[in-house]
This record gives C-alpha cells, sequence and structure tokens, in this order.
C-alpha cells in the first residue's frame, strides 16, 4: 500500500475545503435569505399568506436550471457554470431584498432560483471528483456541510434582525464574505473532466446512460425530497397545534428533526464507507419509517423529539447518495443532472399534496405519508446492485 506524500494529502485536504465551501456558502445564502423574509414581505407589501405562492418562483427557478443542467456540463463544464451561477446566487439577494413591487420580488425570487439551482448541478459533480480522488466517500459530509451552513445563515438572520440590521444590509455583508472566501478555495476545485466535443449530440449521450437503475434513483431522490419537504413544513405544526403540545414544543421537535439531518450527514461517510452505498440507503429509509410511525403514535415531548430526530437521520444521506450512486452509472455528470432534475418538483408538489391530504383527512393520516414513502425508498433500494458498493483507492 502506497504512502501518499505530504504535498498529495496537501491537496487533498485543499479540494475537500474547496467543495465544502460550496455547498456551507449556498446552505448560508439559502438560510439568511430565509431568516428575513418576513421583513421582506413588510417592506414589499405583501401579507404572509402569499409567501408561498412566491415561494414557488425560485422554485420555478430551479426546476428551469436544472433542465438545462446536464447540456451546461457538457458544454462549459462545472468549474465555468460555477462562475457563473455564484455571482447570481451570492448578489441576487440584497437586490431582491430591495425590491419595490411584489412583480419585481417574484422576478427576482425566480432569478435567484435559476441561479441556485445552475449551481446545484456542478456542486455535485464536484463532490464526486473529490470522492473519486480520495478513494472514499465524502458526498454526504458535503451535503452536511449545506445542513451547518443553512442553520449559521438562520443565526446571522436572528443576530442581524436583533441588532436592527435590514436585510439588504445583511444580504450584501455575506455576500461579500462568502465571495472572498470562495475566491480563494475556487482554485483548489478538483480537475473536472474536459467537455465533451460539440459534434456529440447530448440527446445520444442521455440514451446510452439512461438505463432501469437510473430511473430508481430517479425514484428514490424524488420520493426522499417529499419526504423532507413534509418533515420540514408540517412537523412544528403537528407537533404545536395538532397534537397541542404548544409553539416551543413545535419548534424543539423541529429542531431535533433539523439538527439529526446534519448529524447524519457529517457521521454518514464513516458509515458509508463500512456498509457500502445501498446498505446505507436501505437502512436510513427503515429508520426514518419507523421514526415517522413513532412520531404520529407516541405519546409526549420527549418521544416526539426523539423520534423526529429518527426521521431526520434517517433521510439525511439518501439524497448525496442517490447522487453519489447515479455518478457511478455511465455518463455519470448526465446521470446526475438527471436525478437532481426528477427530485426538485418534489419541493413543488409536496406541501400543496400534504396540505390537501390534511384537509381531507386530517394531517396526522397525511403525515404518515413519510411512513410509506420512506418504506418504498427501502424496498427500492433493492434495485440498486448489492450492498456493497466501497470505493476503490484511486490508481
Amino acid at each position: 500500500m502506497g504512502v501518499s506524500s505530504p504535498a498529495a494529502v496537501a491537496d487533498g485536504v485543499r479540494v475537500r475545503v474547496a467543495v465544502l465551501a460550496l455547498f456551507a456558502s449556498c446552505g448560508l445564502t439559502v438560510g439568511s435569505w430565509a431568516s428575513r423574509v418576513p421583513a421582506v414581505l413588510a417592506h414589499v407589501g405583501v401579507a404572509a399568506e402569499r409567501w408561498g405562492f412566491l415561494a414557488l418562483c425560485t422554485a420555478v427557478g430551479t426546476v428551469a436550471a436544472l433542465t438545462r443542467a446536464r447540456r451546461w456540463h457538457r458544454r462549459f463544464g462545472p468549474r465555468r457554470v460555477l462562475a457563473v451561477a455564484l455571482p447570481g446566487m451570492l448578489f441576487l439577494p440584497p437586490v431582491v431584498a430591495a425590491a419595490p413591487s411584489p412583480t419585481l420580488l417574484a422576478a427576482g425570487l425566480f432569478a435567484h432560483g435559476v441561479a441556485t439551482g445552475a449551481a446545484q448541478h456542478p456542486m455535485n459533480v464536484s463532490g464526486l471528483a473529490a470522492e473519486r480522488l480520495s478513494g472514499r466517500p465524502m458526498l454526504a459530509g458535503f451535503h452536511g456541510g449545506f445542513s451547518l451552513g443553512l442553520l449559521a445563515g438562520g443565526l446571522v438572520g436572528a443576530a442581524a434582525a436583533a441588532a436592527g440590521v435590514g436585510p439588504v444590509a445583511q444580504h450584501a455583508a455575506v455576500a461579500v464574505l462568502l465571495a472572498a472566501f470562495l475566491a480563494v478555495s475556487r482554485r483548489w476545485l478538483p480537475p473536472a473532466p474536459a467537455p465533451a466535443p460539440p459534434a456529440e449530440p447530448v440527446r445520444a449521450t442521455a440514451r446510452r446512460a439512461w438505463n432501469g437503475r437510473i430511473a430508481v434513483l430517479m425514484l428514490v431522490a424524488f420520493l426522499t425530497l417529499l419526504c423532507e419537504g413534509a418533515m420540514n413544513q408540517w412537523t412544528a405544526v403537528f407537533v404545536g397545534t395538532t397534537r397541542g403540545l404548544g409553539d416551543a414544543a413545535g419548534a424543539l421537535a423541529f429542531a431535533s428533526f433539523a439538527l439529526a439531518m446534519a448529524a447524519g450527514r457529517l457521521a454518514g461517510d464513516r458509515v458509508t464507507a463500512r456498509l457500502g452505498r445501498v446498505a446505507v440507503v436501505r437502512l436510513g429509509a427503515l429508520l426514518a419509517a419507523a421514526g415517522a410511525a413513532g412520531f404520529l403514535l407516541l405519546p409526549g415531548l420527549g418521544p416526539v423529539c426523539l423520534t423526529a430526530g429518527a426521521v431526520g437521520a434517517g433521510l439525511s444521506c439518501l439524497m448525496p447518495l442517490t447522487l453519489a450512486l447515479a455518478g457511478r452509472e455511465a455518463g455519470g455528470g448526465d446521470a446526475v443532472a438527471t436525478v437532481l432534475l426528477a427530485s426538485w418538483p418534489a419541493l413543488v408538489v409536496g406541501p400543496p399534496v400534504i396540505a390537501g391530504l390534511a384537509t381531507a383527512v386530517g394531517l396526522r393520516p397525511a403525515l404518515a405519508v413519510v411512513a410509506v414513502l420512506a418504506t418504498a425508498i427501502a424496498v427500492l433500494a433493492s434495485r440498486l446492485g448489492p450492498p456493497a458498493g466501497r470505493l476503490r483507492p484511486p490508481a
């Protein structure tokens, strides 16, 4: 077994820092924005009840960008796409926060969704390139960096609001600091495969890359984000209102879910290195299904928080591992783009579906969908191959 030189070790550390910086910066930007939505709505004069419709503009922009992700990847490569997407992701929030009308706010949210969506694919491709260079699983940890950035962005927003700092100034300061950090770390990103020659049709490559396993990965990704969206949107409402435990208990249950998801992602790479990707997908889905059942049925705040955490831990690695498995298919970059595109509509259709079910049969039966979908993911995992899937060290 060869011993890595100090220079190779340092290069590996720099690559991990650069990719982690991408994910954490994206999370921090999203968290910083989400924490000041009420102030932005008050500035524009939009009622809080209309925020759901405006938020769809961001989701539509993201999906629109993901429909082009494969073409952009093949034509320009991830570094060039990031060079355009990251400035938009960082510097549009202060501009959007200053929008003088609901129409311009909606247009700005769509544009920010496009920039954020355009960054998703090259970020994950860079994470998979870092995995290949290191010879061990890393993508779950990078997604954990996004979760920590999301939490940090929320704390920044809370601190800025308490200090009387407006959303525009807050978002501008966050953008400048992150841009400076990314400008330094971007040079350390792992080398990307050369874009395909223009003569090679994208559709022909997509047909070659397509197989039944990618279809299963698309379905797993879609179901995973449905489950995540349901827990994000309804955990606090279910605990605080439906179960009558109060707003503080609802917030605590959601915090348990979110923190367990972040912790699961940060620990997921080590578990994956031992058990393999497919096994972790199966076990994570079963843990989420059992946690969701307990969350709906067990009495008391302690069991509710514990089971909400179990759902978060179970779901935590499903999306990054699904993308990692897609990256191992023929035409890995194309497969990752396809799976990403298939997953994001879940964030659009998930909240209204749960809301419609809750109206028809009640919130408790509606949230039982999480347990059912997580069980379906565990069953689908058997179609993804043997549970080994360890990475081989690089040649």
